[in-house]
């Protein structure tokens, strides 16, 4: 049980690399996709990069999120209990 679950944090852990990789390329589309609009935010193209960028950013997030879940299941605390207050933690709005 032990070693599935190290495999899962290692697993979790590369995945934020290859992860951090598609928002950077999203990123740089975005840039090129404004820069060809003029910086009209609203141009299609515009609107879908950052869509991309959006969802990317949330993959970083949910990757980090699994990566310290996994983890500390790995110590003991259950997985799902951890992503469960993780998710919740990541929602919540800035006082």
């Amino acid at each position: 049980m032990d070693d599935d679950l190290g495999a899962q944090y290692r697993d979790a852990k590369a995945a934020i690399g290859t992860h951090r990789q598609h928002q950077g390329q999203a990123e740089i589309a975005y840039a090129q996709a404004y820069r060809q609009h003029r910086g009209d935010r609203t141009a299609l193209p515009v609107v879908d990069a950052q869509t991309a960028v959006d969802r990317a950013v949330g993959d970083v997030e949910w990757c980090k999120a699994v990566t310290v879940a996994a983890g500390e299941a790995y110590k003991g605390e259950p997985f799902d209990a951890v992503v469960a207050r993780n998710s919740a933690h990541r929602h919540e709005e800035p006082n």
